[in-house]
C-alpha cells in the first residue's frame, strides 16, 4: 500500500488452474489482459507524463489505471486520453480511519457519480479503496473487532457503489487471512474473522492484494484466490516497485533494485498463474512514477503469463480448471474425471476427510491428489485420505502442529511432496489401509526425511 505495510509470514500454495481472464477467452490468447497500475499523484497524472504513461500501459498490458487526484473536473483531458487508448480510469482514495466511517466512502462515490453525469464521454470506471486500519492504535487494541467493523463498512460501501453503477475495487494486505488461521487467536475470534473475510470478498468487484513480501508471493495468495473463486470475482496480486516500503528492507518487499525488475515481477506472476490459473486472476504494478523512472524497454516485453498452461491440451476437458465447492471442500478438475483437493472454505475446520470421489453434474469425479500447501499452518487434528489419492503436494500439511491422527487408504499411491508433513505433531499416528504392497509403498514414502518424517511417529498397518 501507499505507506507502511507490516509484513508477516502467511501460508500455503494451491493449484487452481483455469483458462484466461474475466471474459473466459482462449488460453492461447495474449490479449484481453486486465492488469492495473497504481498512480500516486496529488492532481492526477501530470500532463507531461501522460503520453509516456500510455505507452507504458500498452507495453505492459495495463488496461486499468488507479490514480489519486483532488479536483475531478481538472481530470477530463487525462481521462479522455486514457479512454481513447483503451485504458480505464479508477479513482484511488482512502484513509485509515474510514474503516468505521462509511459516510466518508459514500461521499467519494458520490463525487465519482456526479462527475460521470457531467462528463459522459470521459467517465471514471470505478473507485479503488486503500484503507489501512491496521495502522491505527484503536484497531490494534482489538484487531478482530476492528476487522469485523471494517468488513461491515465495506459491505455498506459496496452496496452504495452498486446503486451508482460504480465499480468497486478493495485493496487489502496479503496477510488478513492470518486472523482466520493463526493459533494466537481464539477459536471464536478466528470464526469472527472468517465471517469478516468472507464478507469482504462478497462485497467487491475486484480485490487488489498488496503482495508486498517477495518471498513466497505465490503462497500468500492461496486463501484470497479460494474466496475470489467462491464468489467469482476478479482478484489481482500487486507487486511493489517502491524505493522504500514499510519497516522491511527494500530487497524483501520491492523489485526496484533488481537489474531487470519487470522481468523479475513477471517471473513471479507467471509462477503464480501457473500455480493457480484462476480465470479472473490478474496483476498490478505499484506504482507508475517508478515505471516512468526506470528503463522498462530494455527488458523483454511480457509474452504473456496467461498464454501458457502447465499441462498438455490433450489432457484438458471442457471442464478443466473448474473449481467445485463440494460441502466445505474445494476441488479443481485436473482431467475429465479427476480432481485435486485444493483447500477448504472453512479455515477453522479441525477434521478433514479427502473423499474417494465427489459428485458433479450428475456424475462422479475421483479425487486423485491433494494440492501443494492445501492445509499449511491450519489447526486440523484428524486427517483421512481416500483410496483414489495418488499424490500429496509439497507442504500440504506443513506446520499443522495439532495433526495427530492420519489415515491413508492406499490403492494407487505414488508420491508425497517435499515438507508435506513437516512440523506436524511429533507423536502423530499414521494408520495405513490397503493391500500389502500398497501399504509397503506408503510406509516407504512416509519414512522419507524430505517430507518431514520423525522417528517419534507411529506408523501402523
Amino acid at each position: 500500500m501507499k505507506h507502511n505495510i507490516k509484513t508477516s509470514i502467511l501460508t500455503i500454495i494451491i493449484t487452481i488452474i483455469s483458462c484466461l481472464s474475466p471474459d473466459s477467452v482462449s488460453a492461447d490468447s495474449k490479449s484481453d489482459i486486465h492488469n492495473s497500475v497504481y498512480c500516486w499523484y496529488d492532481h492526477g497524472i501530470p500532463t507531461d507524463s501522460l503520453e509516456k504513461t500510455i505507452d507504458i500501459c500498452h507495453y505492459l498490458n495495463i488496461s486499468d489505471v488507479y490514480t489519486t487526484f483532488t479536483n475531478f473536473d481538472d481530470q477530463v483531458e487525462m481521462i479522455s486520453s486514457l479512454k481513447a487508448n483503451g485504458i480505464s480510469t479508477y479513482y484511488l482514495t482512502g484513509r485509515s480511519n474510514w474503516y468505521n466511517n462509511v459516510d466518508m466512502i459514500i461521499e467519494k462515490i458520490d463525487k465519482v457519480a456526479e462527475y460521470n453525469i457531467s462528463h459522459p464521454d470521459a467517465t471514471i470506471t470505478g473507485i479503488v479503496l486503500d484503507i489501512e486500519p491496521y495502522t491505527l492504535k484503536e484497531y490494534k487494541a482489538d484487531e478482530i473487532t476492528g476487522f469485523s467493523t471494517y468488513a461491515d463498512t465495506i459491505e455498506n460501501a459496496y452496496t452504495y457503489a452498486q446503486s451508482k453503477n460504480i465499480r468497486f475495487v478493495n485493496a487489502i494486505p496479503y496477510w488478513y487471512d492470518n486472523y482466520m488461521i493463526k493459533d494466537k487467536y481464539s477459536d471464536k475470534d478466528r470464526e469472527t474473522a472468517k465471517k469478516a473475510f468472507d464478507k469482504i470478498f462478497q462485497n467487491a468487484d475486484r480485490i487488489s492484494v498488496m503482495n508486498y513480501l517477495r518471498r513466497n508471493m505465490t503462497e500468500h495468495m492461496k486463501n484470497e484466490i479460494i474466496y475470489a473463486s467462491l464468489y467469482n470475482i476478479e482478484i489481482e496480486s500487486t507487486a511493489d516497485l517502491s524505493k522504500t516500503s514499510g519497516t522491511s528492507t527494500n530487497d524483501e518487499t520491492s523489485f526496484y533494485a533488481e537489474r531487470n525488475p519487470i522481468s523479475s515481477i513477471n517471473d513471479s506472476w507467471k509462477d503464480m498463474y501457473q500455480t493457480y490459473g484462476y480465470d479472473k486472476l490478474n496483476f498490478s504494478y505499484h506504482h507508475m512514477h517508478i515505471l516512468l523512472e526506470i528503463n522498462i524497454y530494455k527488458e523483454k516485453k511480457p509474452d504473456y503469463i496467461k498464454s501458457e498452461r502447465p499441462i498438455s491440451k490433450a489432457n484438458i476437458s471442457s471442464e478443466y480448471g473448474s473449481v467445485i465447492n463440494n460441502g466445505k471442500g474445494l476441488y479443481m478438475i485436473t482431467k475429465g474425471k479427476e480432481a485435486a483437493f485444493v483447500g477448504t472454505s472453512d479455515v477453522t475446520i479441525r477434521k478433514i476427510t479427502i473423499p474417494d470421489k465427489i459428485s458433479y453434474k450428475n456424475s462422479y469425479i475421483s479425487v486423485t491428489s491433494i494440492s501443494a500447501g492445501a492445509f499449511k499452518d491450519m489447526s486440523i487434528t484428524t486427517l483421512k485420505i481416500g483410496k483414489n489419492v495418488k499424490s500429496i503436494g509439497a507442504s500440504a500439511f506443513e506446520n499443522c502442529k495439532k495433526l495427530k491422527r492420519i489415515t491413508i487408504t492406499g490403492k494407487k499411491f505414488k508420491n508425497i511432496g517435499k515438507n508435506s508433513f513437516k512440523n506436524i505433531n511429533k507423536n502423530a499416528c499414521f494408520k495405513l489401509k490397503g493391500n500389502k504392497n500398497a501399504k509397503k509403498i506408503m510406509r516407504k514414502r512416509i519414512k522419507k526425511k524430505k517430507i518431514g518424517y520423525r522417528k517419534t511417529w507411529n506408523i501402523k498397518g
